[in-house]
């Protein structure tokens, strides 16, 4: 990705994130919103749904390991009917998870995560 791209803010955009990590929550909160978007942030589905209308959502970050499902399970029970770009955060570098989000139509990125690889990411969805 050109680096001219990577200057475009993310303004006006409306991204949800739901990581059972409160630390992550509040880092990528900060993140995303210093990049110019607004984003919700939940520790859990039932959270992020008292939180947000799911219907004016341009993206859903989700961390794979939570505490009740798999963040692809969540992912697909939230965008049902819906076509939403989805991130799938882990630490999980298997090959069979990697199949896995890519089967659900879905982007993956391993942690530790880098600011700039993120933010390119988050452009390559949302283009």
């Amino acid at each position: 990705m050109p680096f001219s791209d990577l200057t475009q803010p993310l303004t006006g955009l409306k991204i949800a994130l739901v990581d059972n990590d409160l630390a992550i929550c509040e880092a990528m909160q900060g993140l995303i919103a210093h990049w110019g978007a607004s984003i919700t942030t939940a520790m859990d589905s039932a959270t992020l749904l008292d939180s947000v209308d799911l219907s004016t959502l341009d993206m859903l970050i989700v961390d794979y390991h939570l505490d009740d499902e798999t963040g692809i399970d969540l992912a697909e029970r939230l965008t049902l009917n819906r076509t939403l770009p989805v991130l799938v955060i882990t630490a999980n570098y298997s090959n069979e998870l990697m199949n896995q989000v890519k089967a659900a139509g879905y982007r993956l990125l391993n942690k530790p995560i880098k600011p700039l690889q993120l933010r390119q990411i988050l452009q390559q969805l949302l283009s």
